[in-house]
C-alpha cells in the first residue's frame, strides 16, 4: 500500500506537469493569434487608405494632381488613422506627358504599403478620339 501512495502522488505531479505545460502552450498560442489578427488588420487598413489615395488621385484634373498631392495626403491621413505621403514626378512617353505617383501609407517604421501608380495625360488622346468619332454631316437629299 506504501508503494500505491508513492505512485499516486508521482502520478499526480506529471498530470499537473502536463496540464501547466498545455497551458502555457495555449496561452501562447492564443497571443500569437492575436498579434497575428491585429498585424493584419492593420495592413488591411493601410490597403485600404492607400487604395483611398490612388482613387482621390484619379478623379483630379491632369494638370492638378501634382498641386493636389499634400492635400490628399493630409485628407486620407485624417480619415484613416495612419500617415499619408503623396510623391509625384513628372515623366513623358513619346509625346505623351504623365505623372508617377508614389503613396505610402505607414502605422509604425515596421509596417507601412506603398503604391504606384502612373497617369497619362490623355487630354490630346481624347481630342483625338473625338474628332475621329464627330458624325459626318449629312448631305442633302432630295427624296
Amino acid at each position: 500500500m506504501r508503494n500505491r501512495r508513492g505512485s499516486l502522488i508521482l502520478e499526480a505531479a506529471i498530470s499537473a506537469l502536463l496540464m501547466v505545460t498545455a497551458t502555457v502552450a495555449l496561452l501562447k498560442l492564443a497571443k500569437t493569434s492575436s498579434q497575428l489578427s491585429r498585424s493584419s488588420d492593420q495592413r488591411v487598413a493601410l490597403q485600404l487608405a492607400t487604395d483611398n489615395a490612388a482613387e482621390r488621385m484619379s478623379v483630379i484634373p491632369f494638370d492638378e494632381i501634382a498641386g493636389q498631392t499634400d492635400k490628399v495626403a493630409k485628407t486620407v491621413s485624417e480619415t484613416s488613422d495612419c500617415q499619408c505621403e503623396i510623391t509625384s514626378y513628372p515623366f513623358e512617353v513619346g509625346d505623351r506627358n504623365g505623372i508617377h505617383l508614389i503613396m505610402t501609407t505607414r502605422i509604425s517604421d515596421r509596417i507601412s504599403r506603398t503604391q504606384h501608380r502612373w497617369i497619362l495625360d490623355r487630354r490630346e488622346l481624347d481630342r483625338r478620339v473625338l474628332d475621329r468619332s464627330e458624325p459626318e454631316t449629312p448631305e442633302d437629299t432630295d427624296e
